[in-house]
């Protein structure tokens, strides 16, 4: 049992969005992004909407160890939650040296990118760190379905 079941459902939905290639490209990279906030357990059908909202979550990417009885329910789903946050930091941190990179190449004091914004979502799907994002989202998502799974049949998982 968690404090906020429906928290925990978005972050269940936002695992399998994030679990699944033909669905990022097909929503992500090549449908304008759609309105209004999804239900909890939702797909969210826009990238920079998953982005933000992994990221602004605080304490589940931070420090999800403190989570635990709010929206997570034990130490396995912290490592997985864990697992995703930094399979995306790495993708991040391969966009930053790019543009560190690609600033002294040109000898500029800028980088051609100014802003995480300006890198497109299929340059993100292409990302050679990608697949490792989407294993950790898949081993996650199993996880927190194994554990809601021994939740229903009275089983703790620690």
């Amino acid at each position: 049992m968690v404090k906020y079941p429906q928290a925990r459902e978005s972050l269940i939905g936002d695992l399998q969005s994030l679990s699944d290639p033909a669905f990022q490209w097909r929503e992500w990279a090549n449908s304008p992004p759609r309105q209004g906030s999804p239900e909890p357990g939702a797909l969210i059908y826009d990238f920079d909407e998953f982005i933000n909202g992994w990221h602004d979550r605080g304490l589940i990417a931070d420090a999800p160890e403190k989570e635990i009885g709010v929206v997570l329910k034990n130490s396995a789903e912290v490592a997985a939650v864990a697992a995703v946050t930094n399979a995306l930091n790495r993708v991040r941190d391969a966009f930053l040296q790019y543009r560190q990179c690609d600033a002294h190449l040109r000898g500029t004091a800028e980088p051609v990118w100014p802003e995480d914004k300006d890198v497109s979502v299929a340059m993100y799907l292409s990302c050679a760190r990608w697949p490792q994002v989407v294993e950790a989202a898949r081993a996650a998502y199993t996880v927190f379905r194994e554990s809601d799974a021994a939740d229903a049949l009275g089983n703790t998982i620690i």
